[in-house]
């Protein structure tokens, strides 16, 4: 029979928070229950299926840093938008 993996109530806090950070973007806008109740059964599964909480805050590292590669990128494009040569091109058929 396999042995399930035991949680500390720390272990299991980090993992709600961290389910927390990865679903409220998916719920805006959200209702404080909605949003409890599906973090709940996502902590739940991931409880049954072993899951590390170190795996779930690699997660956050991930997502924090792919938000940070697409404001670069969002800033880029305005940068080159707003180039004096780029406006002529834009605006010489009008």
């Amino acid at each position: 029979m396999e042995q399930k993996k035991k949680y500390s109530i720390s272990d299991i806090d980090r993992m709600r928070n961290a389910l927390r950070y990865l679903k409220i973007e998916n719920m805006v806008p959200y209702y404080e229950e909605e949003l409890a109740a599906a973090v709940e059964d996502q902590l739940r599964t991931h409880m049954m299926n072993g899951t590390d909480p170190h795996e779930l805050e690699q997660a956050i590292q991930k997502k924090r840093q792919l938000e940070h590669e697409w404001e670069r990128e969002r800033e880029e494009r305005m940068r080159r938008i707003s180039e004096p040569e780029t406006l002529r091109k834009l605006f010489a058929g009008a």
